[in-house]
């Protein structure tokens, strides 16, 4: 988990970086969720606007959106 934390923050900092987003949202498990945050460059927090401590693993997509909400 950590490995694929800190892949998912270098991943979300390039694409901060190339102007590919403005606002995030992060939705994983709290363990995940807690190490992510511990990765992230100080250009992706400034992007992000909510975390959602969650398992959403095998939800559907109307499930994911109904979080968001």
């Amino acid at each position: 988990e950590a490995t694929f934390a800190k892949q998912l923050a270098d991943k979300l900092y390039k694409m901060a970086h190339a102007g590919e987003y403005n606002d995030l949202v992060l939705i994983a498990d709290p363990q995940t969720l807690g190490q992510v945050r511990g990765s992230l460059h100080h250009e992706v927090s400034t992007r992000l606007r909510r975390e959602i401590p969650k398992t959403l693993t095998n939800s559907s997509v109307s499930d994911i959106e109904q979080q968001l909400e």
